[in-house]
């Protein structure tokens, strides 16, 4: 029997699901509806956005920012210029986030001095006492019964602050502050755990174009602005660089698997196609395909093969046969397989009958619908359906539903 909770991927308790009464299109649903409706106390803001879409820039940017001397600064100001949303705890929980702060610096006046219009504003991540506690345990290396006694780390963000050239989300704002944290996938927890993020962007009209969701490794490179991810990308040196690459990845993002013992100039061959296909589709509008070569040796390509269930030697894993198809050929000399992970709500795989299939061929085939498909387990989801019978979830057709999702 299938459960609402499956039917519409909650995975929040409570869960929130908005749906549109006629056409019964999802508007919103998950962390994001619940933000908008238990986030916000001013009961005449939340009717004013009924139905309650997905928050977007313009509804948390707000009108201005404080500078480094304190004065203000408009958003009007800075449009149309490439902006940065410096994500950071700090640096009492996170010995990187000053480190970073340093390199940053340096690049933001190289990229003013060279004429670039750049501005980066400084949103702090903060964190709740549970949070906190949770950093405590975690700074002693230890996690026990007695945590509550131990002294909640002290942090300093206008000390921090003052080394800070740019523009700051003011400490009080906290809401506005976590409004963006959530638009832009900043989770402080991960903040304190990985260090900061750099949110690249620009912003014209209503057009907010992503330069890249995490700029800091470019940073550290000491690379050219403004810091855009490759269209194309090998998918272990851009997990490597962002450990979320592909929970940030576009709805569906194109993995092509070059062969460990394939040629670099085969390898070389296959970028530029993969590279000539991403620009076709950039120019187009469409921007919901990611592009990514990756070698079957790697770390991240041995997870997303399991995902579909194909071991690294090309031969079906225990899950099972996904695409029933002939695997001899898929990791021989100089082949390559083209497939698509679907990493939103219906996590989902696509792959082509063809391993000599091209990438273009690929990608107007995905469009068409005639790929094969599967769907798949995300990292992550096998604790789920170990899970599957606890409270929370609900059968279609049961007649207690009252007090459920």
């Amino acid at each position: 029997m299938l459960r609402l909770g499956d039917l519409y991927n909650v995975a929040e308790n409570p869960g929130v699901v908005i749906l549109d009464a006629k056409t019964g299109d999802v508007i919103n649903s998950g962390q994001d509806a619940l933000a908008v409706l238990m986030n916000d106390t001013d009961a005449d803001k939340i009717v004013e956005r009924f139905p309650w879409p997905p928050l977007t820039l313009k509804d948390v940017i707000g009108e201005t920012f404080e500078s480094a001397d304190g004065s203000s600064t408009s958003w009007a100001s800075i449009q149309g210029g490439t902006v940065a949303f410096l994500f950071s705890v700090a640096p009492e929980l996170n010995a990187t986030s000053g480190e970073f702060v340093t390199s940053l610096k340096a690049a933001y006046k190289k990229a003013n001095a060279a004429g670039n219009k750049f501005e980066v504003i400084f949103v702090p991540q903060t964190m709740d006492e549970e949070q906190m506690m949770m950093a405590a345990q975690f700074m002693q290396g230890e996690e026990d019964e007695d945590a509550e006694e131990k002294a909640l780390p002290s942090v300093d963000f206008p000390a921090f602050r003052k080394g800070m050239p740019w523009l700051s989300i003011p400490f009080d704002d906290t809401e506005r502050a976590e409004d963006l944290c959530r638009l832009c996938e900043a989770d402080p927890m991960q903040g304190y755990a990985r260090g900061p993020q750099l949110y690249m962007f620009k912003y014209e009209g209503e057009t907010l174009d992503v330069i890249n969701h995490d700029a800091t490794a470019l940073i550290l490179r000491d690379e050219e602005f403004p810091w855009r991810r490759p269209l194309v990308s090998d998918l272990q040196e851009a997990q490597d660089d962002d450990e979320s690459i592909l929970e940030r990845a576009a709805s569906a993002s194109i993995i092509v698997v070059a062969p460990t013992n394939a040629s670099e100039q085969k390898i070389d061959i296959l970028q530029k196609e993969m590279l000539d296909v991403a620009s076709k589709e950039k120019a187009a509008g469409r921007t919901d395909l990611g592009f990514f070569t990756a070698k079957p040796g790697d770390d991240i390509c041995r997870e997303v093969l399991d995902m579909v269930g194909i071991a690294p030697d090309g031969k079906p894993t225990a899950g099972g046969d996904p695409f029933d198809m002939k695997r001899s050929s898929w990791f021989g000399k100089d082949k390559q397989f083209l497939f698509a992970l679907s990493l939103g709500e219906d996590a989902a795989a696509f792959a082509s009958e063809s391993t000599d299939v091209s990438v273009a061929d690929f990608v107007a085939s995905y469009r068409k619908g005639t790929l094969k498909t599967q769907a798949i387990l995300t990292m992550g989801d096998e604790d789920d359906e170990e899970d599957e019978d606890t409270e929370g979830s609900v059968e279609l057709g049961d007649e207690d539903t009252d007090d459920e999702e």
